[in-house]
């Protein structure tokens, strides 16, 4: 008698859904990347004991002066992980600024290239050295004189350069 119940309620579901609408196809997609409003030459990363020096070289191939600094709260918004789950804080910045005083910021001349750097001490660092960190930077960037600032967010994933 209970096998009955059941393949009586299989077979009445199998119904309900046969005469449901079919579901669309099942399609994978893959996340677009946003592009960065700035291009990025390069990234590279070395380090000495505790601390992490980070280099990002920016290009701008555009005919337009570019200014980009870092988003008020730098240390807050300027991140770096590694592959063993050290703890990093932002100790200075060489060529980039942040907050609202587009003095301290990069700026970068049409068709220019420059590169700024990020100092990061490790906070209790483990044993086990990284091999690869993830840089993530809130950065803003302000092109010509009538554009409204632009945020954006840098984040790149690099392996530890080996001198």
């Amino acid at each position: 008698m209970q096998l009955s119940l059941i393949a009586f309620l299989l077979c009445g579901m199998g119904a309900i859904l046969t005469a449901c609408a079919p579901l669309p196809p099942f399609t994978a997609s893959t996340p677009v990347r946003t592009p960065w409003p700035v291009a990025i030459d390069g990234i590279t990363v070395r380090t000495e004991g505790a601390f992490v020096l980070v280099s990002l070289a920016y290009a701008n191939p555009t005919a337009t002066p570019l200014t980009i600094g870092l988003q008020q709260w730098a240390n807050a918004r300027t991140h770096l992980d590694d592959d063993t789950h050290n703890s990093y804080t932002l100790m200075t910045t060489y060529g980039i600024g942040y907050g609202d005083d587009r003095q301290d910021w990069l700026a970068l001349a049409p068709q220019g290239h420059a590169t700024v750097s990020f100092l990061f001490r490790a906070e209790g660092p483990i044993a086990t050295a990284p091999t690869r960190y993830t840089f993530t930077s809130g950065q803003q960037m302000h092109s010509g004189d009538a554009t409204p600032v632009v945020p954006f967010t840098l984040s790149q994933s690099v392996p530890l350069e080996v001198p």
